[in-house]
C-alpha cells in the first residue's frame, strides 16, 4: 500500500467544496478496503458512489448503520450514446480509454463489442456477463428498484434532486447543497437527447441491446410516481 492509502483521510480538493475519502468505490478492490477499513463504521462519508451495488450493500451486513440506494436513471439508449461520446474523449492514460474506440462513428460503435448492454438490471440483479440476462433478471431488478431504491430521472432531474434533499435531510448543507445541485443541473448540457433519433438504425439497435434496461427504466418511471409522497428518512446522519 502507498503511505496515503492506510488509513482513511478526507481529501479536499483544490476548489475547497469537493471532499472525499480516499477510497475508490467504484472497484471490487476499492469496496474490500472500504470493508477491511471500516468506512461505513467510520463516519466520514454521507455518500457512497459505485455500479457494484451488491458489493457495497455487503458493507453495511451486520452493521448498525444502514444506507438507503438512491439512482438517477435514465434512457438507455440515451445513456449508451452519452457513454459513447466521453469514452471517445478519454486521454490514454485513462483507465476507461479503449483502444480504436476514438476512431469509430456512432453507426460502428452501435454494433460493436465496447456498447455496455443492460448495465442497471445486471446491477441490480448481480449478473457479470449481458449474454445471461433473463427475463427473471428484469423482475428482481424491478422489484430491488421499487423496494430498495429512492428512484430520480435524467429527463426530471430538478424533480429528483429535490426529491433526494427532502428524503435524506440534506437541508443541514444549504450552502453545500446549493453548489452541489448547481454543478449536477449544469449536466443537463451532457444529458443531451438529440444525438440520436427514434427510428433511426442506431437508435434501434441500441434498444435491441437494452431490452432488459428498457423495461426496467419504463418502471423506473411508475416507482418514481409512485414515491411521490415518499416520507423523509427519519435517521438522518447529522440529527
Amino acid at each position: 500500500f502507498l503511505p496515503f492509502l492506510k488509513v482513511l483521510e478526507i481529501v479536499t480538493y483544490s476548489d475547497k467544496v469537493a471532499h472525499y475519502v480516499n477510497i475508490d468505490t467504484t472497484t471490487i478492490f476499492g469496496l474490500e478496503r472500504a470493508d477491511r477499513m471500516g468506512l461505513v463504521e467510520s463516519h466520514m462519508a454521507d455518500v457512497i458512489a459505485t455500479p457494484l451495488v451488491p458489493l457495497v450493500a455487503e458493507l453495511f451486513t451486520h452493521k448498525l448503520n444502514t444506507g438507503r440506494l438512491f439512482s438517477v436513471i435514465r434512457h438507455p439508449v440515451h445513456r449508451a450514446v452519452a457513454e459513447f461520446i466521453q469514452r471517445k474523449d478519454l486521454s490514454p492514460q485513462h483507465s476507461d480509454y479503449i483502444p480504436g474506440l476514438s476512431n469509430l462513428q456512432l453507426y460502428q460503435y452501435v454494433q460493436s463489442g465496447f456498447v455496455d448492454e443492460n448495465i442497471m438490471v445486471r446491477s441490480l440483479a448481480n449478473v457479470t456477463r449481458p449474454n445471461l440476462i433473463t427475463e427473471d433478471h428484469v423482475e428482481i431488478a424491478k422489484k430491488v428498484l421499487e423496494h430498495y431504491v429512492v428512484v430520480g430521472l435524467s429527463h426530471r432531474l430538478e424533480e429528483s434532486m429535490d426529491r433526494f434533499y427532502n428524503y435524506f435531510g440534506w437541508d443541514g448543507w444549504d450552502g453545500d447543497w446549493e453548489l452541489c445541485q448547481a454543478n449536477f443541473m449544469a449536466m443537463r448540457e451532457i444529458l443531451r437527447e438529440e444525438i440520436v433519433s427514434p427510428g433511426s438504425d442506431e437508435y434501434d439497435t441500441l434498444l435491441d441491446r437494452n431490452w432488459a434496461d428498457m423495461q426496467l427504466f419504463e418502471h423506473a418511471q411508475y416507482v418514481f410516481d409512485k414515491q411521490a409522497k415518499l416520507k423523509p428518512k427519519m435517521n438522518r446522519r447529522r440529527e
